[in-house]
């Protein structure tokens, strides 16, 4: 097999590798920086050469080290096909280096040893932050401009869904940068063989006989090929070629997988029962439930904790806007496998916001929301009760939002595989709420149950911490965009 970038699976490796050798010149040059530098900035000589004080630690430098890239791994700073924002990237970067010195923190403790000096780590942190810093600008402000770097990309196929395929990969969002060169059709390929254009925006239209798509691929030289029309039995006379191009090198995407990677959410339209069944498979999903809940627990009681004195003030000022409604809000919604358990909130409508037995969909701009709710909404303060939900198994920390029975019964009439969700515990958060605003049309609930089905397939604790991430930065600054 021929040498080949892999678009999807490449980026972790490179950039775990630009982020290690950052931390290597950052231990190099901290530890020289203290050993000439300590005494002018308050801290003792350092006698031990650099060598002497690296070989004298070797647990230390480990715990360290391994500890910051492996969390670097987990909230995702090495994935580079997920949307980029840059309080995100900062977010997660600050996590990693708390992580980092809370393992060396604790090792030490449980060792009765110093790992590392204070001084020495304060000024390795120092020196790593600058150098990462300068990293990522670089690849994140370089790379989606540049046409060096730039991932060759043909699609096959020019109907619908690969004009929207298209806006998707070349979306400012995407890094690296993707460029598609060509749409190339094959006779017999869906309908998009009676459609005689040259050109689509630009992009030109390569028609080939199917004995001939290997070498015309192999012409065009692209990094990437996504299978854009028809289903799997439509495109199946192409997958021979398909694979003799993939096993030289050239990486190959059908669209449902294009879709999941470059948007994070997977097409109502293209998932069947086998998709269904094959995406609940794991070994690890048993592992990961045990896990999960773990979490859930562990964030719960970190959270009720430093949320206690903001619970209060938010009850204070419910009652002082309206001294006689309730405080708290409780309702009735559906947990997993279809239990019904009363969700607790902080209420944010005015009191009757609904007739008895008449549910009416929440909307962004509700008019039955005070102006205090509002606030409450958008830093998510008014959901602080709900970590007793969590405490006592009803819902996790992410999952899709519970519905309501009712709404819930008229769904799933209108919307196939909707009670799917179900399988999962109901969340605070969760990657369609993240990803998304609210819903209050079937269009807009479809939207985001494919979120949720992004999150059902690819469950774990990894994505756990990153929503929880994400979702701190949209409580401090909103969303970025809406998709």
């Amino acid at each position: 097999m021929s040498f080949r970038r892999s678009v999807a699976r490449e980026g972790p490796i490179w950039l775990g590798v630009i982020d290690a050798v950052c931390l290597l010149l950052a231990v190099v040059v901290g530890i020289s920086a203290r050993r000439f530098l300590g005494p002018y900035i308050g801290f003792g000589a350092l006698d031990a050469t650099f060598i002497e004080y690296v070989w004298g630690h070797p647990g230390g430098w480990l715990v360290f080290c391994a500890s910051l890239i492996a969390t670097n791994y987990v909230v995702g700073n090495y994935n580079l096909q997920s949307s980029v924002y840059r309080f995100n990237l900062f977010v997660n970067w600050l996590f990693a280096l708390m992580i980092g010195l809370l393992v060396v923190s604790a090792t030490s403790f449980a060792w009765f040893e110093l790992l590392l000096g204070r001084g020495v780590l304060l000024c390795v942190v120092f020196f790593y932050t600058v150098f990462s810093v300068f990293m990522k600008a670089m690849v994140y402000e370089v790379m989606p401009s540049s046409r060096r770097f730039a991932c060759r990309t043909v699609l096959l196929g020019i109907g619908e869904r690969a004009q929207d395929i298209k806006r998707m990969v070349e979306s400012q969002y995407v890094i690296p940068r993707h460029i598609v060169h060509n749409f190339i059709v094959v006779p017999g390929q869906d309908d998009d063989s009676h459609d005689r254009r040259k050109a689509i925006d630009g992009v030109p239209i390569v028609r080939t006989p199917l004995d001939s798509l290997e070498q015309t691929v192999r012409d065009l030289d692209p990094d990437l090929i996504i299978m854009c029309s028809g289903t799997w039995n439509e495109m199946m006379h192409c997958f021979p070629p398909l694979r003799r191009l993939r096993f030289s090198g050239i990486e190959i995407l059908d669209v449902l997988s294009a879709i999941e990677l470059y948007s994070g959410r997977v097409p109502l339209d293209l998932v069947d029962e086998v998709w269904m069944m094959q995406a609940t498979l794991k070994p690890s999903m048993a592992v990961v439930g045990r896990l999960k809940r773990l979490f859930d627990l562990a964030i719960a009681v970190i959270l009720m904790v430093i949320a206690m004195p903001a619970g209060v003030l938010v009850w204070l000022l419910i009652k002082v806007s309206a001294p006689c409604s309730p405080a708290f809000y409780a309702q009735e919604r559906v947990g997993q496998f279809g239990r019904i358990f009363t969700m607790h909130k902080f209420r944010t409508m005015v009191e009757g916001a609904e007739e008895p037995g008449k549910p009416v969909w929440a909307q962004k701009n509700d008019l039955r929301v005070t102006r205090l709710g509002r606030f409450l909404r958008r830093t998510r303060l008014d959901e602080i009760p709900q970590l007793w939900n969590v405490l006592r198994g009803d819902m996790s920390i992410c999952g899709p939002r519970p519905e309501r029975p009712e709404i819930v019964a008229e769904l799933q009439k209108s919307i196939p595989n909707f009670r799917e969700r179900e399988n999962v515990p109901p969340g605070i958060t969760g990657w369609a709420q993240i990803q998304h605003h609210y819903s209050s049309t079937i269009a807009e609930t479809v939207r985001k149950l494919e979120y949720d089905f992004y999150y059902i397939k690819h469950l774990s604790l990894r994505l756990d911490i990153q929503i929880v991430l994400r979702t701190i930065r949209i409580v401090l600054f909103g969303k970025e965009r809406a998709t």
